[in-house]
């Protein structure tokens, strides 16, 4: 209709935020190319989400990415919003408010990713018997969380403060 419309009219900031750094952190290879969805209600914003599809991320894919590099966050249409102060702020809001909540609660001894393991370690046992795996779910387990903790202890470095992100 020849308005000049920003894509934060059309789109729920947030939402796209949060959906790239989820699948950034993880490094979900599949993201903004097989397995990512959104939904529009009428009259609403466009929403990305719900995150899906997380097998080929976290070290566990064809290719694996160095967990010292982003990965997502410059796929599709992303490239575009990271230009975007106030997107670039969401995505940094959104991890300061993760890393010592979320991320904090899966990495610490006894926490979510050791929960897991308790909870699950006869289902994984069977599955890697089921596919003559030779690692072992609890060594994955770990492998997991040693990969996760470089991953984010990288993340850190690069969001030390908005600026150095921006």
């Amino acid at each position: 209709n020849g308005q000049n419309v920003r894509y934060s009219d059309l789109a729920d900031l947030e939402s796209f935020a949060k959906i790239a750094l989820v699948n950034e952190i993880f490094q979900n290879q599949d993201f903004m190319s097989l397995s990512t969805y959104m939904y529009k209600d009428v009259d609403g914003k466009l929403i990305a989400g719900p995150i899906w599809d997380l097998d080929s991320s976290s070290d566990n894919a064809s290719t694996n990415y160095s967990h010292y590099k982003w990965s997502g966050i410059y796929r599709s249409f992303l490239p575009g919003m990271i230009k975007d102060p106030a997107f670039v702020k969401a995505f940094y809001d959104l991890y300061r408010e993760y890393r010592y909540t979320l991320i904090e609660d899966m990495l610490k001894p006894g926490g979510d990713i050791d929960k897991a393991l308790e909870k699950l370690a006869e289902s994984g046992e069977n599955n890697d018997r089921l596919w003559n795996t030779n690692v072992g779910f609890e060594d994955d387990l770990n492998n997991f969380k040693l990969w996760l903790s470089r991953r984010i202890d990288w993340i850190d470095s690069q969001m030390a403060s908005f600026e150095t992100l921006y």
